[in-house]
């Protein structure tokens, strides 16, 4: 079935506040009308399906009428039970992607060094014998989306930083940087797939993403993230969604909960 109208019509009286009219067009030839409104606690659904026969002398039109009512009140704990979150096969590696994870492979030829020197350093990856040479992974100024070293270490002291503190906080990134990458292209790596599907009054409601490569990352924020996805779908059809505000609230909470550990470390050796 093709959605070809979906518009939102608005009723001034209290017990009517929503209501909204949708086309349908059916493959197999006529369409549905559904319009929705409020009761109160209560959502109703009337769909009209208008259908034609062909008969020897004509045609026939058919017409039937269904009616759902469903409670209008959806626990965000619902919606948040239908999360998945599972290994995302069809991802590539992250540093291929160009989402942040930029770097160049440094030849032998390149170092300024010995070998046993150019093994020993940071980002090193051994040969595989089968015609790669050693490389070493080097973070340059393509990388962090094109965010160069000393964009970074000006970013750190707008936020507070001493030059000391910028510039080591930039240095751990880069090893931090460089390890993750070291360990993907030497072990493999794993990305997700996050999605949350919801069926209600015989309508599904879906988000999902994928190519997240942080697996506590997804099963939190991502998550979460795609439950307000669902909220707004929700809300949209005239639903609403219990424990929202406690939700944006503790969201809100956990945010400049972040801030202020950020602005500790930031200034934990800061002495200018």
């Amino acid at each position: 079935m093709i959605d070809l109208v979906d518009h939102l019509a608005q009723d001034t009286s209290p017990a009517q506040s929503f209501r909204k009219f949708r086309e349908i067009k059916l493959s197999s030839g006529g369409f549905i009308t559904e319009e929705r409104w409020r009761e109160g606690d209560e959502l109703v659904i009337t769909r009209t399906k208008e259908t034609t026969r062909v008969l020897g002398f004509g045609q026939e039109r058919i017409s039937s009428v269904k009616t759902i009512r469903l409670p209008a009140i959806v626990p965000y704990s619902l919606i948040i039970k239908h999360a998945q979150v599972r290994t995302d096969d069809d991802a590539v590696p992250p540093y291929v992607e160009d989402d942040g994870w930029e770097h160049d492979l440094q030849q032998l030829k390149d170092f300024a060094g010995t070998y046993e020197n150019f093994r020993k350093a940071r980002g090193y990856l051994c040969g595989d014998g089968r015609g790669r040479d050693p490389e070493r992974v080097v973070v340059t100024d393509n990388s962090y989306c094109q965010e160069s070293r000393s964009d970074r270490i000006k970013h750190l002291r707008q936020l507070g930083a001493s030059k000391q503190v910028a510039a080591e906080r930039v240095a751990s990134d880069d090893r931090a940087y460089i390890d993750q990458i070291v360990e993907w292209r030497k072990d493999g790596y794993d990305c997700w797939w996050v999605q949350i599907e919801i069926t209600i009054g015989g309508k599904l409601y879906e988000a999902n993403v994928g190519g997240v490569d942080d697996y506590d990352y997804a099963t939190e924020e991502v998550v979460a993230d795609m439950g307000c996805e669902i909220t707004h779908q929700l809300k949209k059809d005239g639903f609403d969604v219990n424990d929202d505000v406690e939700r944006t609230a503790y969201q809100a909470a956990m945010l400049a909960s972040k801030k202020q550990r950020l602005k500790y470390n930031l200034n934990m050796f800061n002495w200018e």
